[in-house]
């Protein structure tokens, strides 16, 4: 559905919502136009999303972004939650640069995330296709992080990979 002129928390919204909220958003009072909101309508790749940035906080102990009381970030990492090859750069940064990356629950944990935070919708949903379930929320649980399981050699080579690009 639609948000209306509901305000999201941009904490747990996707870029392609950071994108209407700054196209929203009045440059010199900061204030949010909200009836420019009403064009945009959640998805489950928005949901795919909001879950990640959960996950991560769970994982990690920390969120993804620094948040004011109502989890909203701040313009400028909106900003950076809104631009895909920034937003990228940032989340390998933050995925792959850890103390804890050595352990296999936390590659188990990197490679679903990496899954969940993909800047690109059509991208992100993609990952989620197909399986025994029909859902992509459904998929989610499918994943080796889920079932306790550790990576496939195939998987794990692809993090690796991806790790160090």
């Amino acid at each position: 559905g639609g948000f209306g002129e509901k305000m999201p928390s941009s904490g747990y919204c996707p870029p392609e919502m950071a994108k209407v909220l700054l196209d929203a958003t009045d440059e010199e009072t900061g204030k949010v136009d909200r009836s420019k909101l009403g064009g945009y309508k959640a998805s489950v790749a928005f949901d795919l999303w909001s879950f990640g940035v959960v996950l991560f906080h769970l994982v990690f102990g920390r969120s993804l972004w620094h948040t004011d009381q109502a989890d909203n970030v701040k313009p400028k990492d909106l900003a950076v939650l809104a631009n895909g090859s920034q937003l990228r750069e940032m989340l390998d940064d933050e995925l792959y640069v850890s103390d804890k990356k050595s352990s296999d629950d936390i590659k188990v944990a990197v490679d679903l995330l990496h899954k969940l935070l993909e800047p690109e919708p059509a991208a992100r949903l993609a990952h989620f296709k197909g399986g025994r379930r029909h859902q992509p929320m459904e998929i989610v649980l499918d994943h080796p992080f889920f079932l306790g399981q550790r990576l496939s050699a195939a998987s794990l080579q692809q993090l690796l990979k991806g790790q160090e690009e």
